[in-house]
């Protein structure tokens, strides 16, 4: 809205390695939305963007509002923007969140060089996807139970653990809002855990009219003793822990 701007290549660049190593990225911008889209599209960028926020309202609330809209924690999140009054309204209403001008762009550069690119088909942006479209359709809902029986979720226990440990051990790691253990472990203690015949595990997946979310939950019990709980934040408030608890 302020004129024409002058694409910054590596900028660019960098949001789609942060896509490759599975760090998803959003927008929120005071501007006005039809012409930003527009030239997003133009500069083959806009499909890395999710939960897009561009209007004329005060940035803090709009960003304390993704966060929750996309099932994080403001420690996780990281906020660049050009201007301190930006930066400080956001950091007043998520007291965690990170903030950054754009100097640091060049400092992610480096350490994203250094990370393997273990998400080229893009899998962690397309889950924040559906779920973008799942959040728009809930908020346009006048009933949340209503809406889950409508999405169809689909909740499903799987016992070949072995044959998806990558996942379940980054599941491990990443986890915090719904891991109710909070055991964190190795590779090796985690394959050694899920050979016991002792143990009983399972990883959960789901899926409703919206998508497919492919891994998002973990379980390990031993002795009637849960040794694992675990949930990506993607299934917050579908209830899906819940279910799972029960069976």
């Amino acid at each position: 809205s302020e004129g024409e701007i002058t694409p910054n290549k590596q900028n660019i660049s960098l949001v789609k390695d942060l896509a490759d190593v599975g760090i998803v990225s959003t927008i929120c911008s005071k501007n006005d939305i039809e012409p930003t889209v527009k030239k997003l599209k133009e500069l083959c960028v806009d499909d890395y963007f999710v939960f897009k926020s561009i209007n004329w309202e005060p940035k803090g609330q709009r960003i304390s509002s993704l966060i929750k809209k996309m099932g994080l924690r403001p420690i996780n999140c990281l906020f660049i923007d050009d201007n301190l009054v930006n930066l400080n309204e956001a950091a007043y209403y998520s007291s965690e969140l990170k903030i950054a001008t754009p100097d640091i762009l060049q400092n992610i550069s480096e350490q994203l060089s250094k990370l393997p690119k273990n998400d080229l088909e893009h899998k962690r942006l397309h889950n924040y996807k559906v779920l973008e479209k799942k959040v728009e359709a809930q908020e346009n809902a006048s009933d949340n139970i209503a809406f889950l029986f409508d999405s169809n979720t689909n909740v499903t226990i799987h016992s070949d653990c072995l044959n998806n440990i990558e996942r379940i051990f980054e599941l491990i790691q990443r986890t915090n809002q719904l891991n109710f253990t909070k055991n964190r472990c190795s590779l090796e203690d985690l394959e050694q855990l899920i050979s016991d015949e002792h143990v009983n595990s399972g990883y959960v997946t789901v899926r409703d009219r919206f998508g497919d979310y492919g891994i998002v939950g973990f379980f390990a019990i031993k002795d009637n003793k849960l040794i694992h709980f675990l949930f990506s934040c993607r299934t917050i408030g579908q209830g899906v822990e819940q279910f799972v608890y029960a069976k």
